[in-house]
């Protein structure tokens, strides 16, 4: 079975939302149908970003907890 164009490499759900994980290497960006998942993804009320990094997916968890509260 083949996922839709863009779809992120990472899915999953934290702290009930959906989540969304673009992987990509230093330097590099998200294609434009990749974008578009993230962006909607967040319009939908998940978390999305791109991760270059463990550190990248930690410091955005982290943010996004601490804006919950």
């Amino acid at each position: 079975m083949s996922q839709p164009k863009g779809v992120s490499d990472i899915l999953g759900c934290y702290q009930g939302k959906l989540l969304a994980i673009e992987v990509k290497r230093p330097g590099k960006n998200p294609t434009p149908d990749q974008q578009r998942f993230l962006d909607r993804v967040k319009i939908e009320g998940g978390i999305s970003f791109v991760a270059r990094s463990v550190e990248d997916v930690m410091e955005n968890l982290i943010a996004f907890k601490k804006s919950r509260g």
